[in-house]
C-alpha cells in the first residue's frame, strides 16, 4: 500500500487498487471501439471510392454502394463519439454492440456472396480478408464493452 499524502491537514490516500484495476481495464475498450471505427471508416472510404470509380456498376448498383456506405460511416462516427465521451457502459454497449453487430452481419452477408460469386481468386482472397478482420474487430469491441458492464457492476 502506498504511503498517504498529506496536503494541508489532511491525509489523502491513492485510490484503492479495485479502482485503479476498473480504471486500467477501461482503456481497452476504448481502444477497441476506436479500432473497430477506424478500420470500418477505411473499408466504407475505401467503397466509396471503388464505386465512384467503377465504371460498368448500374446506377443503382452504385446508389446501393454509396448508402451502404454512409450508413456504415455513421456507425463507425458513432463508435467513435461513445469510445472518446465515455458515457454510461449501458449507452456505449447498446450503440457499440448494436454497430458492430450490423457491421459483422453486413460482412457474413456480403463474405458469403462473394466467395460464391464469379469472381477472381484474389478478389475473393481481398474480401474475405477484409470481412476476417472486420469480425475480429467487431468481436473485440463487443467484448469490450462487457468488460465495461463488469467493471460498473463490480463499483455499483
Amino acid at each position: 500500500m502506498y504511503p498517504p499524502l498529506y496536503a494541508g491537514a489532511m491525509a489523502i490516500s491513492p485510490p484503492p487498487a479495485a479502482v485503479r484495476s476498473i480504471a486500467s481495464r477501461s482503456r481497452l475498450p476504448r481502444v477497441a471501439a476506436l479500432a473497430n471505427a477506424g478500420w470500418m471508416t477505411f473499408v466504407w472510404v475505401t467503397r466509396i471510392r471503388n464505386a465512384a470509380g467503377d465504371i460498368e456498376a448500374t446506377n443503382s448498383a452504385q446508389a446501393g454502394a454509396y448508402a451502404l456506405s454512409a450508413t456504415m460511416l455513421v456507425g463507425a462516427t458513432a463508435v467513435a463519439v461513445v469510445a472518446l465521451r465515455r458515457p454510461t457502459p449501458s449507452t456505449a454497449g447498446v450503440v457499440v454492440r448494436g454497430v458492430t453487430a450490423v457491421h459483422a452481419g453486413v460482412w457474413v452477408i456480403r463474405g458469403a456472396q462473394i466467395a460464391t460469386g464469379d469472381h477472381t481468386v484474389a478478389f475473393i482472397a481481398v474480401h474475405e480478408g477484409l470481412a476476417a478482420v472486420s469480425l475480429g474487430l467487431a468481436a473485440w469491441a463487443w467484448a469490450g464493452t462487457r468488460s465495461l458492464s463488469d467493471a460498473a457492476e463490480a463499483t455499483g
